[in-house]
């Protein structure tokens, strides 16, 4: 389900790098920005050129709101604990998620539409 909502910005958001820095500190796997795209893509969780979402504000917003004034896109919490949680129980395997990028699939994960 998706939520068109224009920019949200709560004290709990960051930018990409800072999700991909809090996941790697609570993974055994390198986790980059590669693959950062690559699940944001295939789980729908914003717009991207592998999904069909093309409105900007067309965002999962439990997960990640669109900064209109900065053109930026902003995750929460919830989204890095969503994917330590799933990457260290092994419901999202790096080697699945790139390919499913790689061949513009989608990925469906247990829990995460509610």
């Amino acid at each position: 389900e998706f939520y068109t909502l224009k920019s949200k910005k709560t004290a709990q958001t960051m930018g990409s790098t800072s999700v991909i820095n809090k996941v790697n500190e609570n993974v055994s796997i390198t986790f980059n920005s590669h693959d950062h795209i690559c699940l944001y893509s295939c789980l729908n969780i914003r717009p991207s050129s592998k999904n069909n979402i093309r409105d900007p504000f067309q965002t999962d917003t439990r997960y990640c709101f669109y900064d209109e004034p900065h053109n930026d896109y902003l995750f929460n919490d919830d989204w890095a604990d969503f994917l330590i949680d799933n990457i260290n129980n092994g419901s999202l395997n790096q080697e699945e998620w790139r390919n499913a990028y790689k061949n513009n699939l989608q990925i469906e994960i247990d829990g995460l539409y509610k």
